[in-house]
């Protein structure tokens, strides 16, 4: 019993430290720019801020807090993006009102989720790297400028995307936690995370239908030792905790969906695609026109360049027969503009308007190396007894990387998720095979490999 006081006492400790450190760089350190004030209300967004999203988001979330519900003029924001960060400024203004700070707000609330994904991080890596390394690995997402940007700094936590990623994360953790533990409670916990994850950002409902999808045939595998070398026993929980996670994440998925097929007659997530079409087949001076030049320049606009007798339809199987009948040309141009955005300046969030310094080079590059480290590190650590449900895990992301790869225009702001994801799953991967060869060495057995 004292034990387990101890251990909890130590996880608060742990987790106000990592809010702290969280907190204070949001409000010390300045990446990139320009940043808005802590102080800024919603109305400052309403009132003309240069990017859309935030704007939206609060217009959105005015009509919550206003009305319970967005007007018929605001109807098209849900459309296009989940609720989730409309609904929480809207709670923000419902407890402190129309004036609050609302980005200082933000980053407090951010901060505290990301607390709580370095405190559950600490809790995978414990057992790999031991306690002490664990509880200091976590902090490495905060020595990269972008990374300190885009989850605590003013100038992201009005975005969507900090807290999308924080009860991503904290789900992922959550399901490899109940593995480690065979805790049902914590694969529906961690179901819960991925869930709500899905009301902030459109991208994790992908990763969520690729994952449902790939659990078949990882199911079928799981029937036997090969490829991987975990028992029976081991292999039957992952199924039992992978069913749970799924279920709950999906059952925390059905309202929305219930909503849309009241509102437009469609269990679809949200309509994106919608706006993804009619950008690639509208004629460039008319997305110029209209300030949409990053969308042309991120390779949105393929539609109407490869087939121009298409420009300014509007239809999806136009659409699609030009991606199929110009595969290779289209994808030979959507590679070409990898690099680009992939070492873009952390001064660009859509189009690539700044240069990018030799300190973004070398983080990006960092970063890429992240990539294959992390697969390296798959095969290398193939014993590990949880490398399935890792596989598992990367490869549904890499699902949901393909659609976007493929038919999503590219903005600097969209690699921020996969760059996070890799450097989180290297750090993971890496740990794997340390825990590998420790094991290896204690019963003096060489560790392959490959």
């Amino acid at each position: 019993m004292s034990r387990a006081f101890f251990m909890i006492k130590r996880s608060i400790a742990y987790f106000l430290l990592s809010f702290a450190v969280c907190l204070a760089v949001g409000a010390l350190v300045r990446d990139g720019g320009p940043h808005p004030s802590p102080f800024d209300t919603i109305d400052h967004f309403m009132a003309g801020i240069p990017v859309e999203d935030p704007s939206d988001i609060a217009k959105a979330a005015k009509d919550l807090y206003a009305y319970g519900r967005v007007t018929q003029q605001d109807a098209w924001v849900f459309l296009v993006r989940p609720p989730g960060s409309s609904a929480l400024e809207a709670a923000i203004l419902r407890l402190f009102g129309p004036d609050a700070p609302l980005v200082a707000t933000l980053q407090i609330l951010a901060s505290l989720a990301w607390a709580g994904v370095f405190l559950q991080e600490r809790q995978v890596l414990a057992p790999l790297i031991g306690l002490r390394a664990a509880s200091i690995v976590p902090f490495g997402v905060l020595l990269f400028p972008g990374f300190r940007q885009f989850l605590v700094e003013p100038d992201s936590v009005i975005f969507a995307e900090t807290f999308a990623m924080a009860t991503f994360f904290s789900g992922v953790w959550l399901f490899l936690i109940s593995l480690e533990k065979d805790s049902i409670a914590r694969a529906a916990l961690g179901g819960l995370c991925l869930g709500v994850a899905c009301y902030f950002r459109a991208q994790v409902e992908l990763i969520t239908l690729a994952a449902t999808v790939l659990a078949v045939p990882f199911g079928v595998l799981r029937l036997s030792p090969w490829p991987f070398r975990e028992g029976k026993a081991d292999r039957l929980r992952m199924a039992k905790m992978a069913v749970a996670f799924l279920i709950v994440a999906h059952a925390v998925m059905i309202p929305w969906r219930l909503r849309n097929w009241v509102e437009t007659r469609s269990f679809r997530w949200v309509r994106a695609d919608v706006a993804e079409i009619w950008g690639s087949l509208n004629n460039p001076d008319f997305l110029r026109s209209h300030s949409l030049g990053f969308f042309i320049e991120g390779g949105g606009n393929l539609g109407c360049g490869l087939e121009p007798s298409v420009c300014g339809k509007n239809d999806a199987s136009i659409f699609y027969h030009v991606y199929f009948s110009h595969f290779l040309q289209w994808e030979s141009i959507k590679a070409s503009l990898l690099p680009k955005y992939w070492f873009a300046s952390i001064d660009d969030w859509a189009g690539l308007g700044a240069t990018a310094t030799n300190a973004d080079i070398f983080w990006n590059g960092v970063l890429a190396l992240c990539v294959p480290i992390t697969f390296a590190c798959f095969f290398t650590a193939r014993r590990y007894r949880w490398i399935a449900a890792l596989i598992w895990i990367t490869v549904s992301f890499c699902g949901y990387l393909v659609v976007v790869l493929c038919l999503v225009h590219f903005e600097a702001r969209y690699f921020f998720l996969p760059k996070l994801f890799f450097f989180q799953m290297a750090v993971l991967s890496v740990a794997t095979v340390c825990k590998e060869r420790a094991l290896a060495s204690a019963r003096h057995e060489p560790v392959s490999a490959g």
